[in-house]
């Protein structure tokens, strides 16, 4: 499977009501059906799951290591596929730290939405 990243944003500074309503319609266009979120987001998972999205909570201090391999592996099978346009994106990728927590945003929200369950393994389209 090759994984296209149709869609990438940094959102600060938005009220949370206007946040959920911009995720909600990108899960629709896209048609997710699963979404992998922070576990620690406790409030914005409930309000996903509210509006009728299945939510899996993902707690990164456990499962970081297993992701982190899981995106290394994508890259170098060239399985993923970012527009040259997605910046902020790339950028991120060329000074991620794979041992630390600094501007990583943008690429854990990659490995978020390259994430496979234990019951499914396609994903064609990605959000970030």
């Amino acid at each position: 499977d090759i994984y296209y990243v149709v869609y990438e944003n940094g959102w600060h500074n938005v009220p949370y009501e206007e946040l959920q309503e911009r995720i909600a319609a990108l899960l629709k266009q896209y048609n997710v059906e699963v979404v992998y979120a922070d576990s620690e987001n406790i409030s914005e998972n409930q309000r996903l799951e509210a509006k009728g999205f299945r939510v899996i909570p993902v707690h990164f201090k456990s499962e970081r290591t297993k992701m982190q391999t899981r995106l290394r592996m994508l890259f170098l099978q060239e399985k993923i596929r970012i527009d040259e346009n997605m910046i902020k994106l790339k950028d991120q990728l060329r000074k991620y730290n794979w041992d630390t927590k600094e501007y990583d945003d943008r690429v854990d929200a990659l490995m978020l939405a390259v994430k496979e369950s234990e019951e499914t393994e396609d994903i064609f389209y990605t959000v970030i």
